[in-house]
């Protein structure tokens, strides 16, 4: 996870609201990260993205699978 963790503190730097993952390490761990203003969600959680961008690929964390 240390590579990812570099991921999630550049995001938090930079100041993003929200950091979408597909990584079940980092979501399942996003309370380490409260501290920060930004939420760490996967795709179909987003209060950002158009819904044209929430792609089944990317909603359920699975890649490939099709609803």
């Amino acid at each position: 996870m240390a590579m990812d963790s570099i991921h999630v503190a550049t995001a938090i730097h930079m100041g993003c609201a929200e950091f979408i993952t597909t990584d079940g390490k980092i979501y399942k761990n996003r309370d380490k990260f409260a501290h920060s203003k930004m939420t760490i969600i996967q795709a179909s959680e987003t209060k950002l993205l158009p819904d044209n961008y929430k792609h089944y690929e990317f909603a359920d964390g699975a890649f490939g699978k099709q609803p």
